[in-house]
């Protein structure tokens, strides 16, 4: 109880220092208030965990009343909760559902006397204060640990997780839903149930639809009628399922002129869609695609035109995986529809050989279908990446702000002098990230080449200015090629002459130091990940990032805030970290310092003894 009245002393003497402005607080609505001041209530406790709002609530009456409606609040934090959380709530809503079902069966019968009014439940009087409900499918899934499941299903063999979703979203009619899954197993869609969709799906935010099974155009339009339940307040929509391209309901193959039909009940759903009146999305600021692959069969356009037109106001596009041929459709849709895309993902975020990569034909059409101009790309798994993609990635330079490149498995296409183009052709970008992990796997043939990098003028021998070096804040990349003396047990590039690896070095410092507004620098591994390249431990022909090999050359990257030199074999001691520290006065922390060798070993206790602040990590 003292820790957390320690801790709200610290924050309001510290909030009083804010210019308060009065305003309507969302959750302080009560006359009692912790420091008198609602305003102060919000600085305060809306940077306060749950565990903390929890021990603030039992330090005196006035204190629980102001903090409860904060940790009531936000409940979304539930779905990544302990078993023992979720299954307390879930108890608690269970409680409820009793209640309110011996409620009805007594005022059915006969209705009580005034004076006997029947009992509020616990959860009756946290009500008023939820605002964000989290996911019923993941707060109410049972779960193998917990000993409440049991004692439940005792007393009322008849509550199923279904309807204990429906009564807290019945409960909380003024509650929205942070995410909610939609989701078609092999029964089809007949097997929803329409009183969940009717009361979930207005309040969601963030909704995902998948089906696991071929669905058909009939269908689809079932689908659509579902989708109009959605609130004109959906942020996010993402769209996950399979076609099946051998149905005789789904469309005609080509030269196929027979008529294609449906049952009755498909053709006058069809039919009635058409009188809806259509309502945009316009909160909506993503939308998800993931379609498998089929072969011959064209999308059915009328439901796509119909959802694209329902996403006017989105500014993301994700597409993870679409069928072949149809990219220019998915294109020209947005186009047609979504005049505001300027942030696009393509590829998975992680792949396999067998998976279906996105073609070179596809990428280009997909990055042709932003009216404004791409200000974001990020590039993942099994994205084919060729000439197409090229020459239409090259219409977006003037605008392109960030250009990330994650893992790819069988299908990479992007070389590195492609990548520098990037770098030295976009005045906006801010964010460059290569994230091909497998540039660690085989350093000659998947790093940035130091030429390439270093990219100088041969006659003059000056650098050639690049548009990003004063917008560029954030660099992932890795430069693993510097010769070495001697060559290693793995291959690697050996001096043609003496001192050569260190020249080279530093003219790769030089090409960084014109780069003077960067903050994130990663040259190595992802932290947190284990080493795995073939040598088993750290990979040769890297910089060094000593002070012998130009280090100093850096002193311009005054705002560096992150270095990453993980699973790299680099020089530092306890001499580079004091310069670190003299020169990168920002730097917040530093990944890949393990203190392996003696040097790096003193120069990790110097850090820890003269500035704790900076962060350690292996």
């Amino acid at each position: 109880m003292w820790q957390a009245f320690t801790l709200l002393r610290a924050l309001a003497a510290m909030a009083h220092t804010f210019t308060l402005t009065p305003h309507a607080s969302p959750f302080s609505t009560s006359s009692q208030s912790m420091f008198g001041l609602p305003e102060l209530d919000d600085v305060i406790c809306l940077q306060l965990t749950r565990h903390d709002l929890a021990q603030c609530a039992q330090v005196n009456r006035m204190w629980h009343t102001a903090v409860t409606p904060y940790l009531w609040g936000d409940l979304s934090c539930l779905e990544i909760s302990s078993d023992t959380q979720r299954m307390a709530f879930r108890t608690l809503v269970y409680e409820d559902y009793l209640h309110e079902k011996r409620q009805s069966k007594e005022h059915g019968a006969e209705e009580p006397p005034s004076s006997q009014l029947p009992s509020l439940s616990a959860l009756t009087k946290y009500i008023p204060w939820i605002q964000v409900l989290p996911d019923p499918e993941n707060l109410f899934r049972p779960s193998p640990h917990n000993t409440i499941q049991p004692q439940l299903t005792k007393e009322s063999k008849e509550t199923t997780e279904k309807m204990l979703q429906l009564h807290l979203v019945d409960r909380c009619r003024s509650a929205r839903l942070s995410y909610y899954r939609l989701y078609y197993d092999s029964y089809g869609l007949d097997h929803l149930d329409e009183a969940i969709t009717a009361s979930i799906l207005p309040r969601v935010r963030h909704l995902s639809v998948q089906a696991n099974y071929h669905i058909n155009v009939g269908e689809l339009h079932q689908l659509r009628r579902l989708l109009n339940h959605c609130s004109t307040k959906l942020e996010s929509l993402t769209i996950d399922f399979e076609y099946h391209y051998n149905n005789a309901w789904f469309c005609r193959l080509p030269g196929d002129n027979r008529e294609i039909r449906f049952n009755d009940r498909f053709k006058d759903e069809g039919e009635s869609l058409e009188t809806l009146e259509p309502k945009e999305w316009s909160s909506l600021k993503e939308l998800a695609l993931s379609l498998s692959e089929c072969t011959d069969a064209p999308q059915p356009s009328q439901f796509w035109s119909w959802l694209f037109g329902q996403c006017g106001q989105a500014d993301r596009l994700d597409v993870s995986r679409i069928r072949q041929g149809t990219g220019v459709a998915v294109a020209q849709l947005a186009l047609d529809h979504m005049p505001n895309l300027v942030h696009i993902t393509l590829g998975r975020d992680s792949g396999n050989g067998w998976d279906y990569p996105l073609r070179d034909e596809e990428v280009a059409a997909l990055l042709g279908g932003s009216r404004k101009g791409w200000t974001t790309i990020r590039l993942r798994s099994n994205t084919g990446f060729r000439g197409l993609s090229l020459g239409e990635l090259n219409r977006h330079f003037s605008t392109l702000e960030a250009f990330e490149v994650g893992v790819n498995y069988k299908y990479v296409f992007l070389r590195k002098e492609h990548l520098e183009r990037v770098l030295s052709s976009c005045p906006k970008l801010h964010t460059f990230a290569d994230n091909d992990e497998r540039t660690l796997f085989d350093a000659g043939h998947k790093s940035f080449r130091n030429r390439e990098f270093i990219d100088r003028d041969l006659e003059s021998g000056l650098y050639r200015p690049w548009a990003c070096e004063p917008s560029l804040k954030v660099l992932k990349i890795q430069i693993l090629d510097i010769p070495s003396k001697t060559m290693g047990p793995f291959g690697g590039m050996q001096e043609s002459y003496p001192g050569q690896g260190r020249e080279i070095q530093e003219l790769v410092y030089g090409r960084l130091a014109r780069m003077t507004n960067l903050e994130t620098l990663w040259l190595g591994r992802k932290p947190y990940r284990k080493m795995a390249s073939r040598s088993g431990g750290k990979l040769p022909y890297c910089l060094e990032m000593s002070l012998e090999s130009g280090l100093h050359k850096l002193s311009t990257l005054k705002n560096l805030e992150e270095l990453n030199v993980t699973c790299l074999a680099v020089r530092i001691g306890v001499e580079e970290v004091q310069w670190m520290v003299e020169n990168w006065p920002r730097l917040r922390v530093i990944y890949g310092l393990d203190g392996n060798s003696s040097s790096e070993k003193k120069a990790v206790e110097w850090l820890k003894e003269h500035r704790p602040g900076i962060k350690l990590s292996r």
